[in-house]
């Protein structure tokens, strides 16, 4: 029901009509009172209105952000499933993926993390971050079982040290697991009545020849690892030079003695190889010097590590020799690439001293030896003149033991009516600077030197000579004279190769040049021009001659030993004593073909020589 008394409107009853009078301050204070809660309650939906705004906002970054992780995860995964990248790429990135949206978003990090649940739960890098983490865990149980067995682990070691600790722990358990087998086996042979002691003694030799070489090849790469760990740790402050010698003993006592228990069976091998090892400690001390060059160093490393590759890969009947021999570890990666046969062949001659009844194997001649035994001993005689060898004194010894033999072997071959041929290696050999060097130290056995020298006198200068001379004697075409002078067919001399070329030494050996020489016809110039490329392989024999002559007499003097004997290198074209301005006859001597007439002058009243 409406109401119409006075509370029902605003305005005042009349003047004297009931008791209620609305006074103007009331009325005023009711209005103020009405129009207060009307503003509160528009202010309340307004707050409320931006606050439910502001969760909106901070909901679509939330979802932004998270998104943008996912996205960037998927990519990842999409990688680590394609190949493009390793497991350990893939954690690594995921890893920054989930930093790079966590900084400055702390208030997503619980929305972030289930999102990164919820995808390593059930993909590809939550696979990988398993597989690493496996691993991890068993990389510790494999480091934790080395340093029970005895390695060294520094504190602050590096991963690839304890890559190494690792392999060369597994190599220890490894080699020990194979001797026992083999002892297991000799055991059950006796007891079952088929044990044989020679077929018992093969089966020890061959299990500890192997283990030995196992050994030996990943306890050195360790130790060169510790080494460079601790010259690191030296170096940044982080261990002290007495810290690291210590450590540095430690491994170096427990790697020796696994090598001796490794090779029980033959306690040699260890005993060759620790030779090796003794020289590797000298330059691992070396190492923790920051002053020492730690290139050089680690190249003295790897020449180590050669050697005995170079002795694993050949038999137990050499293994010794070839540890012993100074002259593989003066360019191991050389060695690596010959045959079998020549290291074997060089192990031996450079460790047997010349002149004694000691069997040596003939290298001489023979085509899977000769080769590979010269390069070797080139190049170590290089590395020896050039001063980057240790152990100087040790190499010239072996060096002048090898060329010895292969000089008596040289001769012998010859005395046998060898085939010039068969000399092409030992020629070049013999023609080295290398060799004419090592040759002046007079470390070489003279009779060994003369037998060689005279044999190549008489057996290799020869051929030389008769090429030489079948090139030079070669007719030229016959055309029409110089400056268009009458046809010179129907002369009775004609032109040859040899008055055509001036032979001028150099230095070092000697070249044919053309010679201007009048009474050439243009066609014979361009045929002299053309012969002069074919006496390129005569130029080069000569040359040989020259440095063999040389080498052989100790001297390196090559001019000396050309003019002494080019009248018999290239006879006709020189005589002996002759040379240009000398007058015979009446006649003065202009160079070139001393055979030819046209190489002389007439001079009239001159005294002859």
């Amino acid at each position: 029901m409406a109401e119409f008394g006075n509370n029902a409107t605003d305005l005042s009853a009349p003047q004297g009509a009931g008791s209620n009078v609305v006074t103007p301050v009331q009325a005023a204070k009711e209005t103020s009172v009405f129009s207060g809660t009307v503003i509160n309650e528009i202010g309340d939906f307004f707050v409320k209105g931006l606050q439910q705004q502001r969760k909106q906002d901070l909901l679509d970054k939330q979802n932004a952000v998270v998104n943008s992780y996912v996205d960037a995860e998927n990519t990842i995964s999409s990688g680590l499933l394609q190949g493009t990248l390793s497991a350990t790429m893939a954690g690594a990135m995921s890893r920054a993926n989930f930093r790079k949206h966590a900084a400055g978003n702390a208030q997503f990090i619980d929305e972030l993390n289930k999102a990164a649940g919820a995808l390593k739960g059930n993909s590809e890098i939550g696979d990988a971050e398993a597989e690493i983490k496996a691993e991890r865990d068993r990389k510790h149980a494999d480091l934790s079982q080395a340093a029970t067995a005895g390695f060294v682990i520094p504190p602050n070691s590096s991963e690839e040290y304890k890559t190494s600790v690792v392999t060369a722990h597994k190599s220890m358990i490894r080699a020990k697991a194979e001797t026992d087998a083999l002892y297991r086996k000799q055991d059950q042979d006796m007891q079952l009545g088929r044990y044989n002691a020679e077929t018992a003694k093969r089966e020890a030799e061959e299990v500890s020849f192997q283990t030995v070489n196992m050994l030996a090849g990943s306890s050195l790469e360790n130790f060169q690892a510790l080494g460079r760990d601790l010259r690191a740790q030296v170096t940044s402050g982080k261990m002290t030079p007495e810290d690291a010698a210590f450590h540095l003993s430690n491994q170096y006592s427990n790697i020796s003695a696994a090598l001796y228990a490794g090779a029980r069976t033959n306690p040699q091998y260890a005993t060759h190889f620790k030779t090796v090892f003794d020289e590797t400690y000298k330059i691992g001390q070396k190492m923790l010097d920051p002053k020492e060059d730690l290139a050089k160093l680690e190249n003295e490393y790897n020449k180590r590590v050669m050697t005995l590759q170079l002795a694993a890969s050949n038999d137990p009947a050499v293994f010794g020799a070839i540890v012993a021999n100074k002259l593989f570890n003066s360019n191991p990666a050389t060695v690596l690439a010959v045959s079998k046969q020549s290291i074997r062949a060089m192990s031996i001659l450079s460790n047997t001293p010349f002149g004694g009844k000691d069997f040596v194997p003939t290298v001489v001649g023979d085509p899977q030896a000769e080769e590979g035994v010269l390069k070797v001993l080139k190049n170590s005689l290089n590395d020896l003149r050039g001063g980057k060898i240790d152990n100087a004194d040790i190499v010239k010894a072996q060096a002048s033991n090898s060329i010895n033999h292969i000089l008596k072997q040289t001769g012998e071959l010859l005395d046998k009516g060898a085939d010039p041929k068969q000399l092409k290696g030992l020629s070049a050999f013999f023609a080295s600077s290398e060799y004419g060097e090592f040759v002046k130290s007079g470390t070489l056995d003279p009779q060994a030197l003369g037998a060689a020298q005279k044999t190549f006198e008489i057996s290799y200068t020869p051929a030389i000579i008769d090429g030489v001379q079948a090139k030079l004697s070669k007719e030229l075409p016959r055309g029409l004279a110089a400056g268009g002078g009458a046809s010179l067919v129907g002369d009775k001399k004609r032109n040859k190769v040899a008055d055509a070329v001036d032979i001028k030494f150099t230095g070092s050996g000697i070249v044919f040049e053309p010679l201007n020489k009048q009474g050439l016809a243009p066609s014979e110039y361009r045929a002299a021009a053309l012969e002069i490329e074919n006496l390129k392989s005569a130029q080069a024999g000569i040359n040989q001659l020259i440095h063999i002559a040389a080498h052989m007499d100790g001297s390196t003097d090559y001019q000396k030993y050309w003019e002494e004997n080019k009248h018999r290198w290239v006879p006709g074209y020189f005589l002996q004593g002759l040379k240009p301005g000398d007058v015979i006859n009446g006649y003065k001597f202009n160079g070139g073909n001393a055979a030819n007439q046209s190489s002389y002058t007439k001079v009239p009243d001159a005294a002859s020589k």
